[in-house]
């Protein structure tokens, strides 16, 4: 690379020389059939362009190019072009180079139609897919942000402990009452002041993850499969357009008590936290209950 460089800065000179108004002094010793100004210059560009300096210069840069063109074809092996979005956007970026120095359109990888194999996967592709965020460690989540996945992962956890287990929440008042709460109460999470810690975030997603999976584990449920299925199915959420529906957030669905009035199932909905994925006309339910052994057994322990 530096010889390359070295070379044309030395034709950038004599382009620079010859233009000025002083004598112009010939650069490469090469022999002229006159002493023209123009007579010197061409010669020295016909060596610059056609010796062995430039031959040096080109062996550099083909060298170069292959050593990109290696990593290149690294960088879209699929087990690494597919392995997280980060990976995937630095094989995008070299695509783009490689594209320019072979005279090409670009080929960019994009998220597997089929379901990627892991589940953080299938996540960035639902994510890509509906334009919800992506970001990077070190990322401050709004307090929007921050009330929006404490209600989903809320959401999920009741519809999970009150309809799956067939459990009810206790709870144990400081005056000694008690309140048991099932189906018909609505509990949500709101902001109190306090600040966002990334490191009990993410222990206590790793410890949720691990829980449920011993859950699904210790039932004999089919937890992978499940995943597999679900993903396939939220992908059908986009609409008959190829959008999304969000939740306070599309237009017809936004946040307006005055204009999406409570209960009203063409539009904004009040029960659900804003910024969550509505379904569709278009949207296809997964089939559970196919993963599980026929006819599907519903045990009243005693």
């Amino acid at each position: 690379m530096t010889k390359l460089l070295e070379h044309f800065k030395r034709m950038q000179a004599m382009c620079a020389a010859y233009v000025c108004p002083e004598p112009y002094q010939p650069q490469t010793g090469m022999p002229g059939t006159d002493d023209t100004r123009s007579d010197m210059f061409a010669n020295d560009m016909i060596y610059m362009l056609d010796g062995p300096e430039q031959r040096e210069a080109q062996l550099a840069a083909s060298k170069l190019v292959d050593d990109l063109h290696s990593v290149h074809a690294v960088a879209m092996a699929p087990g690494n072009a597919h392995a997280d979005h980060y990976l995937r956007g630095m094989a995008n970026g070299l695509e783009l180079a490689m594209a320019i120095v072979d005279g090409r359109e670009p080929v960019y990888v994009v998220p597997n139609a089929v379901a990627p194999q892991g589940g953080v996967e299938r996540i960035l592709a639902f994510h890509s897919a509906f334009g919800l965020p992506i970001n990077v460690p070190g990322y401050v989540p709004t307090t929007d942000e921050r009330l929006l996945r404490g209600n989903l992962m809320l959401e999920e956890v009741l519809e999970h402990l009150i309809n799956g287990l067939g459990l009810r929440l206790k709870y144990n008042a400081p005056n000694g009452s008690t309140w048991i709460i099932g189906n018909e109460e609505r509990l949500e999470m709101v902001y109190y002041g306090d600040d966002y810690n990334p490191v009990e975030t993410l222990d206590g997603l790793v410890d949720v993850k691990v829980i449920a999976n011993g859950t699904g584990v210790a039932f004999g449920l089919p937890v992978e499969a499940a995943d597999r299925m679900v993903f396939e199915s939220n992908m059908s959420k986009l609409d008959e357009n190829g959008k999304p529906i969000i939740n306070g957030v599309t237009p017809g669905y936004r946040a307006n008590i005055m204009t999406n009035p409570p209960n009203d199932d063409t539009g904004f909905r009040p029960d659900l936290p804003v910024g969550k994925v509505l379904k569709p006309a278009t949207f296809v339910a997964p089939d559970i209950a196919s993963l599980l052994p026929q006819p599907a057994m519903f045990h009243h322990n005693v």
